[in-house]
């Protein structure tokens, strides 16, 4: 089964004008739609209502304990995201990453 269509997708990055890249080239075809956009992870938590989106795109930005532990938060959710992760991802922590359940990470130098 098809998911509904447009796919709802969080991004959570520290730079805006990443942010606003992301979302232009997320919802060119009307495929996707952002539905939450926020600077950091650690805020993530408070603005998550049910069901937010069923897909998170995280920069990893910070320290790999609070990524990984938000990650665990969200896939514990009820409704669970599908989780991406973006960044100067080491092999270490890509590892971590699919421990936890992480469907994809790109390695990106922003």
């Amino acid at each position: 089964m098809h998911p509904a269509l447009p796919i709802t997708i969080a991004i959570v990055h520290a730079h805006e004008y990443a942010r606003i890249g992301l979302r232009h080239a997320l919802e060119q075809g009307g495929t996707v739609k952002v539905v939450l956009e926020m600077e950091g992870v650690e805020r993530l938590r408070g603005a998550w209502t049910a069901g937010s989106a069923q897909v998170v795109l995280l920069h990893w930005a910070q320290e790999a304990a609070m990524l990984l532990d938000v990650i665990r938060w969200l896939l514990r959710r009820p409704v669970a995201p599908a989780v991406m992760v973006i960044g100067e991802l080491t092999p270490h922590l890509n590892h971590q990453l699919a421990g936890v359940g992480v469907k994809a990470m790109l390695l990106s130098r922003t």
